[in-house]
């Protein structure tokens, strides 16, 4: 199981989310659960990046829960949410 844990790109440019998924869509053969950060917002939205379909078995969690060969696990965005005047 491969966790990812919040803050998956710099400056939440979806170009940068588009990069890290090419790369798991590539390289990563394993489950993967992901959690959004303060750094996943859109600077221009202030909405959560869409990178919910970097695999169809990556799971992206942003206050939701979910269970997993009897394993749970739950995430949310621990901050504010967003950057560059977006908390």
């Amino acid at each position: 199981m491969l966790l990812l844990c919040g803050d998956l790109t710099e400056y939440g440019l979806p170009e940068e989310a588009e990069e890290l998924a090419a790369d798991i869509r590539s390289a990563v053969r394993i489950p993967c659960i992901g959690v959004i950060g303060n750094q996943n917002y859109d600077p221009e939205s202030r909405k959560p990046l869409r990178i919910f379909s970097i695999r169809p078995d990556v799971t992206m969690l942003n206050g939701e829960a979910v269970e997993i060969a009897g394993v749970g696990f739950a995430g949310i965005c621990g901050f504010g949410g967003g950057s560059a005047g977006g908390c």
